[in-house]
């Protein structure tokens, strides 16, 4: 039986992707998009 990591139990991982301004700055940056992303519905 193979074992998985739980990315979500990294915790370099909860910092950046927990926190949903950090999260879209992230995603901002790494994604070029015509607008940038903000966190409306």
């Amino acid at each position: 039986m193979q074992r998985y990591l739980d990315p979500i139990n990294d915790v370099a991982f909860k910092k950046l992707f927990m926190d949903k301004t950090r999260l879209l700055s992230f995603l901002n940056n790494i994604m070029r998009l015509p607008e940038e992303l903000d966190d409306r519905p």
